[in-house]
């Protein structure tokens, strides 16, 4: 992969997360880091496991999606101010309250889709 492709993407992978098309998100960020050479790697792939997680809570897969919300986190959190036009705290508050509520359901139908964090650039 040249990294002219890059940002293609990470925007290809934003605009899939935008319009709740959390799979082919996954799929294009996924591309994305597979690159080694990632300055923000980890970001990329905590930005995967939240896309993943939604995809697991779509598919009343709580556990699954429980798991990946974990893992997003933890990239995440090594992160501070903005990456690629994200503000990482902002992205932070908003998967804390995900976890906290996907914590408390039994049911993917129990829980308030606003809950579910947006990505925008700022």
């Amino acid at each position: 992969m040249s990294s002219g492709d890059s940002p293609d993407l990470f925007d290809l992978g934003l605009h899939y997360f935008k319009t709740q098309k959390y799979f082919e998100a996954h799929d294009a960020w996924e591309e994305l880091w597979s690159d080694r050479g990632l300055q923000d790697r980890a970001f990329i792939q905590g930005l995967i496991q939240l896309a993943v997680a939604i995809v697991h809570l779509e598919n009343n897969n709580l556990n699954g999606a429980r798991s990946m919300t974990k893992k997003a986190l933890a990239k995440i959190n090594k992160y501070l101010g903005f990456v690629r036009g994200i503000n990482v705290d902002n992205l932070k508050v908003q998967l804390n309250k995900f976890q906290n509520s996907i914590e408390n359901i039994s049911l993917y139908s129990e829980l308030d889709l606003h809950i579910i964090p947006t990505i925008n650039l700022e």
